[in-house]
């Protein structure tokens, strides 16, 4: 299988872009101890942005991922890690005492349940704590990760729609460079995000999981 790492995006980019050479043109390049900055910026902008696109039409399986952590016994509030917000946070499950895992509902303070937001970054329970440890586990959706390094991947997005990056990347790129972007580039993103999105909205296994129709847009 063909390796889709950052240094084919760069390579897939400069083809699209039309580099004359095997670095980027003057209006691309960045300093000359980084001359990929520029189209690296782009790329994970482009990342970011495909990735809320997708999230936003509820295409959330690419991106899911979970964690265990432990809310100590006694303990009022809880602060999540870093890179899970509230946008990203997906669902709670107690596996304390059942694997298999128990939902855990978080309200607002004003709906007088147990476990709510003390502000928009920590959770609160109740006003003394669990009266045991309990163990967490929590559902969240991935941030794309910005690269940096050729051979770092693109991991939140499947191997099949990598071409969807190259493309958006390079009108970000071209954009960037105060250029307009030719019609062309932006319907091919178009065409090749309605792909990724219809491919997400098909479930998993594609057996099992039953078909949903979206209306996806064009947004560039």
């Amino acid at each position: 299988m063909e390796v889709r790492n950052l240094q084919w995006h760069r390579t897939e980019i400069a083809r699209i872009v039309n580099f004359k050479t095997g670095t980027p043109d003057q209006d691309f390049a960045g300093p000359s101890n980084a001359p990929w900055e520029k189209v690296d910026a782009a790329f994970n902008e482009a990342q970011t942005y495909e990735r809320n696109l997708a999230v936003q039409e509820g295409n959330y399986s690419s991106f899911l991922a979970t964690i265990q952590v432990t809310w100590p016994a006694s303990q009022v509030t809880f602060q999540p890690p870093s890179y899970i917000d509230r946008e990203s946070l997906y669902a709670v499950y107690d596996v304390t005492s059942d694997s298999s895992g128990i939902p855990v509902g978080i309200s607002p303070r004003a709906a007088n349940r147990k476990i709510y937001w003390h502000d928009s970054s920590t959770l609160q329970w109740a006003t003394s704590g669990p009266g045991s440890a309990k163990t967490l586990e929590i559902v969240y959706l991935r941030e794309a990760s910005a690269l940096t390094e050729p051979a770092q991947e693109a991991s939140c997005f499947p191997y099949n729609h990598r071409h969807l990056l190259n493309w958006s990347a390079a009108v970000v790129l071209v954009t960037l460079a105060d250029q307009q972007a030719p019609r062309l580039w932006i319907d091919r993103v178009a065409e090749l995000r309605s792909a990724f999105h219809f491919a997400l909205g098909r479930g998993s296994p594609g057996e099992t999981n039953p078909p949903r129709i979206r209306n996806h847009r064009a947004w560039r």
